[in-house]
């Protein structure tokens, strides 16, 4: 990732990259003033196609703020998602059981040992079995 104002994009662990909401707007303005949408989307870093859906979507909406998406509400958040990876790369040996009863969860009292490994995956970790 450039370090540059154009390229200026938020990472959110386990997800691709998103444009910010000033970002947005400032592409929607670009649009409206007639700019070519392969020239914004070059600027942006993002495919021509997500500038024209970014376009739809201001049209329909009047406004370029995400949607509100369905689906289960995440069980631990992102200080605990940083802990569980700092914790799995202090010990290689430590199991994603062993974590998963440490670290507790946001509405519920154990975090489950496939939602450590959904975590440590999502940082590109992968939780090893040890071997005796």
């Amino acid at each position: 990732m450039k370090n540059n104002k154009k390229n200026e994009r938020v990472k959110f662990y386990g997800h691709a990259m998103k444009l910010s909401n000033e970002q947005r707007t400032r592409a929607v303005e670009m649009l409206e003033a007639g700019v070519n949408q392969a020239v914004i989307a070059r600027e942006f870093g993002v495919h021509r196609s997500t500038k024209c859906r970014l376009q739809s979507k201001f049209r329909e909406t009047n406004t370029v703020a995400d949607r509100p998406r369905a689906g289960r509400p995440r069980v631990t958040t992102l200080r605990q998602d940083r802990t569980i990876r700092l914790m799995h790369l202090r010990n290689r040996l430590k199991t994603a059981t062993q974590t998963a009863s440490e670290i507790p969860g946001r509405n519920i009292p154990v975090v489950s040992p496939h939602t450590v490994l959904s975590r440590l995956r999502g940082f590109g970790i992968r939780c090893r079995r040890p071997f005796v």
